[in-house]
């Protein structure tokens, strides 16, 4: 008996693969076929401007310590700083206002802003630039300001 997916397991499938860096996804059992291939959306300068993300999504605050860890809010390539030769947004022991990026994540061709959901300080950085980061995952702790 072959694979058997209602449509609602194909959407959240399909979620999944449009949150991820794949390009193409094919999967086969039996006479069950899916085959998903994005599509670049280029800019028409050529040059993909950033897009903002949310402010207050995905961020949990450890009580105890006054930290908030800045997680991920979908699966890409972080970037500590807008380009190779320009410094990181925010290293550890920097301060950082509410709104202001701390990365950039890269997700299908698109660079999309991190920002900080409140201000303090950066107590540590938990990701390297270039780095591969998973849907929730930390990549910055900031010490809440008083």
């Amino acid at each position: 008996m072959g694979l058997i997916m209602d449509s609602k397991e194909i959407e959240h499938l399909l979620g999944l693969i449009e949150k991820s860096s794949l390009k193409k996804f094919k999967m086969q059992d039996g006479d069950f076929k899916l085959s998903v291939q994005k599509q670049d959306q280029k800019s028409g300068s050529g040059i993909e401007q950033p897009t903002s993300i949310p402010e207050n999504t995905n961020i949990d605050v450890v009580e105890s310590e006054n930290l908030v860890e800045i997680k991920a809010p979908f699966v890409g390539v972080s970037y500590l700083a807008p380009s190779e030769d320009q410094p990181a947004y925010k290293k550890v022991g920097d301060s950082v206002k509410e709104g202001e990026i701390v990365c950039l994540i890269e997700a299908m061709k698109m660079f999309n802003e991190v920002k900080s959901p409140i201000s303090g300080f950066v107590e540590e950085v938990l990701v390297e630039s270039g780095q591969l980061v998973e849907f929730d995952q930390p990549i910055m702790k900031v010490r809440l300001s008083k």
